[in-house]
C-alpha cells in the first residue's frame, strides 16, 4: 500500500534510518503487542468470552491467510493447549 505522500516517507525513512536495528526491532515489538491489546480489546467489547478470545484474535489476524482446514485445525490445537493449562491450574 502506497498511501505516504514522497515527502513525508523519506522524511520517516531518515528517522528510522538514524535509529540502530535493536531499537528498530523493540519498536516493531511494542507495536505488535499493541496491536495484541487492541485486537483484544476489541473482541471483548463485543462480548466475545474470555475462552474463546485466542481462537477469535487468531481469526481476526489470520484468518485470510489460511483455507478452511488449516483453520479448523488450527483452532482444535488452540482449544488443546487451553484445555491443558485450565487442568494445570486446577492441581
Amino acid at each position: 500500500m502506497l498511501d505516504t505522500d514522497e515527502i513525508t516517507e523519506k522524511i520517516y525513512r531518515g528517522l528510522m534510518s538514524q535509529k540502530s536495528g535493536e531499537e528498530r526491532m523493540k519498536m516493531a515489538f511494542s507495536m505488535f503487542r499493541f496491536a495484541g491489546k487492541l485486537v483484544l480489546s476489541s473482541l471483548r467489547e463485543k462480548g466475545v468470552k474470555e475462552n474463546d478470545l485466542r481462537k477469535e484474535a487468531f481469526l481476526r489476524i489470520y484468518g485470510k491467510d489460511f483455507n478452511e482446514d488449516e483453520k479448523r485445525e488450527i483452532i482444535e490445537r488452540i482449544e488443546a493447549v487451553q484445555l491443558k493449562w485450565h487442568q494445570r491450574r486446577e492441581i
